[in-house]
Parts: C-alpha cells; sequence; structure tokens
C-alpha cells in the first residue's frame, strides 16, 4: 500500500514538474514578445488614455518578471 502509494506520488510530482516548465516557458516567450512590442511601441495604441497608470504598473511588473526569469 505504502509502495503504490509512494509509486504515485512520484509520478504526479514528475506531472507537476513537467507543467511548471511549460508554465514557465510560455511565460517567458510573453515576457519577450511583450517588451519587444513595448520597445517597438506597439503597446500603447491597444488600450484607452484613461488606463495609464494601470499600464504603467502591467509594464513595471513584466519588467520584473523577465529580470527574474532570464
Amino acid at each position: 500500500m505504502v509502495s503504490n502509494f509512494t509509486e504515485s506520488m512520484r509520478a504526479n510530482v514528475s506531472r507537476l514538474r513537467e507543467l511548471q516548465a511549460n508554465f514557465n516557458e510560455a511565460i517567458g516567450i510573453l515576457c519577450t514578445s511583450t517588451v519587444e512590442r513595448i520597445m517597438k511601441g506597439e503597446l500603447e495604441d491597444e488600450f484607452p488614455d484613461d488606463t495609464r497608470e494601470v499600464r504603467i504598473q502591467i509594464i513595471g511588473f513584466i519588467s520584473k518578471i523577465c529580470f527574474v526569469l532570464f
């Protein structure tokens, strides 16, 4: 019974690691593409003017995530 549980947990942990790797890869791609769009000035056109403060916070947050990942 214990060995079945241990084997099951190992499989679950392995799956969690795989999901984490996929998530981290997706976040890295998202950060890279967002930073590229910010640098090109393409992101500004997608938001209304009354969301300027929120945009600044989002850009700062994305920059911090990219710094940590890379």
